[in-house]
């Protein structure tokens, strides 16, 4: 049963490959060139023919199929965990049509909603968060002005931007960690890609090399409101700085059980 089972799974392989070719045949530009081809005919796949006293493993090919398909469905999908709010972004930003990346651009009429930024060429996440652990990774470039960090929900309301930022950022060739309180030069070489964690239940603010991992700079602060991811894209800056894509964690599952 397994050779023939086998036998199948590799008829079927050779009939996806004349697929993807004849899809590729198809899809070349020179359409004449497909005249002189010929079509190589795939004979039809009978049923598979059980040994005498044979069973097919039922439950293991069809018991949570559905699951299944979700699990290996969910390993192949990305997700980007900072979506950009375009009703914070100041008007002289332009968003992608996915909000996940942003850069410089002209100056164009938006509503002057309280949420939005002005003065700043900023943009806020559309998520807050007031607990738990969070991690979310930007492309910055290695070129331009930027910033990256979290801003507080009353300063959007207060209007008093640098009171509840904290960030570190580059500006003429050298980078830094900067709060409300607070500044210090980094010792970093050119960086690419940051990776900044939030974890409000231990108060801590950290940014890392995300491509060497190594660590950045910290924070230690209790927030006491809503934060919002920030990120600053410096005045003229036509390079767009990118929320990077991200894997589901796969999240493991301990069953204790009790016999009585």
């Amino acid at each position: 049963m397994e050779e023939k089972m086998e036998a199948l799974r590799r008829e079927m392989l050779a009939l996806l490959d004349a697929i993807r070719a004849a899809e590729e045949e198809l899809r070349a530009a020179d359409v004449p060139l497909l005249l002189g081809s010929t079509a190589q005919r795939c004979p039809l796949l009978g049923d598979p023919q059980l040994a005498p006293g044979a069973l097919v493993d039922v439950a293991k090919h069809l018991g949570n199929l559905g699951f299944h398909i979700w699990r290996n469905m969910k390993d192949a999908i990305s997700f980007t965990p900072v979506v950009l709010d375009p009703n914070t972004a100041n008007p002289e930003l332009v968003l992608s049509d996915d909000l996940t990346s942003v850069r410089c651009g002209r100056n164009r009429l938006l509503p002057e909603n309280p949420e939005r930024i002005g003065g700043f060429c900023s943009v806020l996440g559309s998520e807050g968060f007031c607990s738990g652990a969070h991690s979310w990774e930007v492309e910055v470039g290695r070129h331009g002005r930027w910033e990256l960090g979290v801003l507080e929900d009353w300063v959007r309301r207060d209007g008093a931007l640098w009171s509840g930022l904290w960030r570190i950022q580059l500006c003429d060739g050298k980078h830094t960690a900067i709060s409300q309180t607070a500044s210090a030069l980094l010792t970093v070489r050119a960086l690419q890609k940051v990776r900044v964690d939030l974890d409000l239940d231990r108060n801590q603010l950290s940014f890392f090399n995300a491509d060497t991992n190594t660590h950045i700079h910290s924070f230690t602060h209790t927030f006491t409101h809503r934060v919002f991811p920030y990120i600053w894209n410096g005045e003229n800056s036509k390079h767009p700085r990118s929320l990077l894509p991200q894997k589901e964690r796969k999240e493991t599952c301990v069953c204790v059980c009790v016999w009585t």
